[in-house]
Formats: structure tokens, C-alpha cells, sequence
């Protein structure tokens, strides 16, 4: 699938993104994020993907 071979849909990552967000937030970790995978034909498709993760890194780490 264009989303790499987990099946995940663009909600699915945003879930799993969040989790982790939430998990890292909780024990009070770091996290590192970096882009990669998930490149789609359409280079809009990719990019949206790539922004979604900054997007829920803010939301999820906006208060600390």
C-alpha cells in the first residue's frame, strides 16, 4: 500500500502517532521524530503525511 506495508490509513498514523505522543508525553521521555517512508505518487499525498506528524507533535507537546 502507499502508506508502507502496515495497511495503516492516513487516520490509522494519526492514532499511532498520537499514542506515542501521548505515551513519551506521560513518562516524561525524549522523542525524536524524523520523516521517512510512506512516499506517495502524489507528491501532495506525501507531504500531508509529513505535515500531519509535526501537526500532532504540537498539539500533543503545545502546553509544555
Amino acid at each position: 500500500d502507499r502508506l508502507g506495508r502496515m495497511g495503516l490509513t492516513f487516520a490509522g498514523i494519526e492514532a499511532r502517532n498520537a499514542a506515542v505522543y501521548a505515551l513519551a508525553r506521560r513518562l516524561s521521555v525524549p522523542l525524536a521524530v524524523t520523516l521517512g517512508g510512506g512516499y506517495h505518487r502524489d507528491i501532495d499525498t506525501s507531504v500531508a503525511a509529513h505535515v500531519a506528524v509535526y501537526r500532532g507533535l504540537v498539539h500533543a507537546f503545545a502546553s509544555v
